[in-house]
């Protein structure tokens, strides 16, 4: 087998295709992207990818930029990135034997994403009465904020009160999650909210004693 732009022979050398690895790195190399376009939450900083905001890092940049590139088998590392401009390795295969870098310039295009969108609006699904002894409402406090962050939702804010504090959530689906998992059974109420689509939408409310 003979490439069709060098005449190398198979032989030779690796074959991508029908071209060999250097005629084939010269291809990717122009049509490689000189500007890479992305969306950033202008608040919390993650990265819009695939459909969902995740954290904005070497990593998530390569992805980006690989999802728009027209180089099938071609993939994105991230070397550097500084002053909006990032050196990136495009190599082909999973061994990184055929690669070439290029500088790209990144165009960063801010929104906000929802939940820095709720979060500003104190928007929240449920209410968590902790009451009792105040190191176990501290503690239990905290538990609950790293629960719903490692989930991608949060506490919108924490009120303290006397006997303990009021934790507003924004998803009643986790802190049931939550209260589930560790076997707790706190005293449920519902307060009706608005209509959504015709149905009745309800905030709820759980009173945990500790």
């Amino acid at each position: 087998m003979n490439c069709p732009t060098c005449n190398r022979s198979s032989k030779e050398c690796r074959f991508i295709g029908e071209f060999c690895e250097f005629c084939a790195t010269d291809i990717a190399k122009r049509q490689a992207p000189s500007i890479a376009e992305m969306q950033q939450c202008r608040w919390c900083g993650r990265l819009w990818l695939k459909g969902k905001y995740i954290e904005m890092d070497n990593d998530s940049i390569g992805r980006s930029i690989e999802s728009t590139m027209k180089m099938p088998g071609w993939k994105a590392e991230v070397l550097s990135v500084a002053n909006r401009d990032a050196l990136v390795r495009f190599y082909y295969g999973a061994e990184k034997g055929v690669f070439f870098e290029k500088k790209l310039h990144l165009k960063i295009t801010r929104r906000t994403c929802d939940e820095c969108f709720k979060k500003s609006s104190g928007y929240y699904e449920a209410i968590v009465q902790l009451r009792g002894d105040p190191k176990k409402v501290d503690k239990e406090a905290g538990s609950i904020d790293r629960w719903l962050q490692n989930r991608n939702a949060f506490v919108t804010k924490s009120d303290r009160i006397e006997g303990g504090y009021d934790v507003y959530v924004s998803s009643k689906n986790l802190i049931s999650e939550y209260f589930m998992q560790r076997k707790m059974k706190p005293k449920k109420s519902w307060t009706l909210y608005g209509i959504k689509e015709g149905k009745s939408v309800y905030r709820n409310t759980y009173l945990v004693r500790l």
